[in-house]
């Protein structure tokens, strides 16, 4: 209710009484960063917990390309906590938003996880060996190959041409055998790459191998 008064105070008037509420309409910032693996028919997505305050969960959603549509079909997970395993036995996309206690949604982080597949039928190697990357340059991703002549520690990660790390893809035990790895060209924290030079780098066995590519943004 609203009362004017005139100049002197003698006189007032009230307005008639109404009422409101106010609604919440503001969505969440989106989950960052958004990393995750392959391995063995499996993606282990994992992202960093959001600072919203009135946070009610995630939504995770799948699809079979990166400009995939999340909806109710694509909806395969509405998980609480900032991690989630999804045994899809293939290699997919994924998208993932915040959600408040309004049902406010944020936009969405994709990824495609980066994979390690072991190669059947494939002999063992007789020496440790990093592949080309392909394709070269790269554009949305990039595969990495490599052979190892017993099962081992590895360590794989990409470099920019300054020789800062970029992207940390392998490290730990690895089984003997070829192997690759589907690198999305995205760092650390999730965000794309610019266009230049990288190196891919392996350690294993006491030794280091480098091969370069580029990327096309």
């Amino acid at each position: 209710m609203i009362v004017a008064r005139n100049i002197t105070g003698s006189m007032y008037w009230l307005s008639t009484s109404v009422s409101g509420y106010s609604v919440d309409n503001l969505a969440p910032a989106a989950p960052s960063p958004f990393f995750g693996t392959y391995v063995a028919g499996t993606a282990h997505l994992h992202w960093d917990p959001s600072a919203e305050p009135d946070l009610a969960g995630y939504r995770l959603y799948r699809g079979t390309m990166p400009g995939f549509v999340p909806g109710p079909g694509s909806l395969i997970a509405a998980p609480p906590d900032t991690g989630y395993a999804d045994p899809a036995g293939a290699l997919y996309y994924y998208k993932l938003s915040a959600v408040d206690t309004h049902g406010n949604e944020s936009a969405f982080a994709t990824l495609l996880p980066a994979t390690t597949v072991s190669v059947e039928g494939a002999g063992r190697p007789a020496q440790l060996v990093l592949g080309m990357p392909s394709p070269n340059p790269a554009r949305e991703r990039v595969a990495l190959r490599w052979a190892l002549p017993r099962a081992t520690v590895v360590r794989l990660a990409v470099f920019d041409a300054a020789g800062r790390r970029v992207r940390s893809l392998i490290e730990g035990a690895v089984d003997a055998g070829e192997h690759s790895i589907l690198w999305d060209l995205r760092d650390d924290r999730g965000a794309p790459v610019s266009s230049g030079l990288c190196f891919v780098r392996l350690e294993a066995e006491g030794r280091v191998l480098v091969q370069r590519f580029a990327t096309l943004r």
